[in-house]
């Protein structure tokens, strides 16, 4: 998902666009389930997803916005029934698991945005979210399983630096740290109105951070993409997965060298997901680029960017187009979780959480 300062340079947005071109946004879109598409509908903006195993429950976050103005939530789906229900956010007097000198937010605001998943050394469940809200920051909870579910309790946080503008977010399960993806400069200031222009010409905007505990934060060599987006750690920790948005591309580069390993040309990557299989699923935006300018969230409208859904084997590095939707009936999908043979589909410009049913 791409956010930028787009009033500001829109009439170069439109030059480069077309003018005339059909909105991609579109308003009151039917939620009605077919033959092979499910929808969990009246939800806000459900930009990524995670599949918390003990209670079968997928995690999600209800995205905000990047203007560290307007809170979301987190949530949870239930993968049977495509029901979802409010996440239960408790503190409590439990071991701190972020930068010790970050005070935690409140638990109602927060504006998610990618999330991983994992288990610590102890076998707790850790859930890490990129947050917007107030602050650029990552966000640590331990999940646990209550009486109705996932319940969360929050564990800590890591502030970003004031030049980093964040999107996605992996936990380094070796040194309790992670791995994070910035995006580009915040859209504030000179430098900030040059966002849209890179983004468009496809120039290096940003790169991979890594923080652990008690070193703080370095920059990953070999890392410098245009709008890095999704990143996944590679299962042996020793390298990751880097989606970069405006050049196309999926990377997976060593963590310690910086040594690109391999890559793929994927449009317009987002968010990725490893599935069970052992294969990277990777969301792919299938529009022009200038489409997801347009795409800003907004209630009572949904993005309707054509998209397809390639996964790529970690062990021989063949790709395959798992689905590909042009029909007008999902919104343009962020990220793809695969599960018990079915698509589980969110969306960072949408009301609606969608399940597609693979044949």
């Amino acid at each position: 998902m791409v956010n930028a300062n787009v009033l500001i340079l829109l009439p170069l947005v439109i030059v480069l666009a077309g003018c005339g071109s059909e909105s991609v946004m579109k308003e009151n879109v039917a939620c009605s389930d077919t033959a092979n598409i499910q929808y969990a509908c009246g939800i806000r903006n459900p930009e990524d997803l995670v599949y918390f195993t003990p209670t079968n429950e997928i995690i999600f976050g209800e995205y905000g916005d990047m203007a560290l103005g307007r809170a979301g939530a987190l949530s949870a789906l239930n993968p049977a029934t495509m029901t979802t229900r409010d996440l239960t956010v408790l503190s409590d007097n439990a071991e701190h698991w972020g930068d010790a000198n970050c005070a935690m937010l409140p638990a109602a605001k927060l504006s998610p945005h990618g999330l991983d998943i994992s288990q610590r050394g102890d076998g707790s469940w850790q859930l890490l979210v990129v947050n917007h809200y107030q602050r650029e920051s990552i966000e640590f909870f331990e999940l646990s399983q209550g009486l109705d579910g996932a319940v969360l309790h929050a564990r800590g946080c890591v502030e970003m630096p004031a030049e980093n503008r964040i999107n996605d977010v992996a936990a380094t399960t070796d040194t309790n740290g992670f791995i994070v993806t910035h995006m580009h400069e915040p859209d504030d200031g000179l430098v900030g109105l040059l966002n849209i222009p890179k983004f468009l010409l496809g120039l290096d905007t940003g790169y991979v951070l890594e923080w652990a505990p008690g070193s703080g934060f370095k920059r990953l060599p070999g890392s410098d993409g245009s709008f890095p987006n999704g990143v996944t750690m590679a299962p042996d920790q020793n390298s990751y997965y880097l989606n970069q948005y405006t050049s196309s591309t999926v990377s997976h580069i060593d963590r310690i060298t910086g040594e690109l390993l391999n890559s793929w040309d994927v449009s317009h990557p987002d968010n990725s997901s490893l599935g069970s299989d052992g294969r990277l699923y990777v969301s792919s935006a299938l529009g022009a680029v200038t489409d997801a300018l347009e795409c800003t969230p907004k209630d009572g409208f949904n993005c309707m960017i054509p998209f397809a859904i390639e996964a790529i084997n970690l062990q021989d590095g063949s790709k395959e187009l798992v689905y590909k939707h042009e029909d007008g009936l999902i919104p343009v999908a962020t990220v793809a979780l695969p599960l018990n043979g079915a698509l589980y589909l969110g969306s960072y410009s949408s009301d609606r959480l969608s399940r597609v049913i693979l044949k």
